[in-house]
């Protein structure tokens, strides 16, 4: 996915970004960039000459995107039915509410460690900066 912003904050390789609305917005709509304010950071690995108010394109690899998607939303869902399993047929629970509340564990166990998870590999995980539009220079 390719999107365009405009370099508010330098930090060594990591620039921060707030959207500009391009053409293409009107019809998708991309939660990556639907709301004006919003502001993401990308990294700069070529390394070109970018400067605050710049306006660049940038590129988010799409297994990148639906991995973050598998992240959030399957693997909370996947440990919520692995503990209400585990809690219904190995540890015996008998009723319905003690394995509904295992697999509500999971689920918050699933979510904190989607958490831990993008703590670690937010770097690795930034969108690139492919060129840059216009210079303020």
């Amino acid at each position: 996915m390719t999107e365009q912003g405009t370099v508010i904050k330098i930090d060594d390789s990591v620039i921060t970004l707030t959207c500009s609305r391009s053409e293409g917005c009107k019809s998708c709509n991309s939660s990556f960039c639907s709301s004006k304010s919003r502001t993401f950071q990308a990294e700069n690995t070529p390394d070109l000459p970018v400067q605050t108010g710049d306006t660049v394109e940038v590129f988010l690899e799409p297994w990148k995107a639906v991995l973050a998607g598998f992240q959030v939303l399957i693997l909370p869902l996947i440990l919520f039915i692995a503990m209400y399993l585990i809690a219904e047929n190995l540890l015996g629970f008998g009723g319905e509410g003690a394995n509904v509340l295992m697999g509500l564990a999971g689920l918050v166990m699933g979510f904190g460690l989607s958490l831990l998870i993008s703590k670690f590999k937010r770097k690795t995980d930034l969108p690139r900066l492919t060129r840059i539009i216009t210079a303020t220079r």
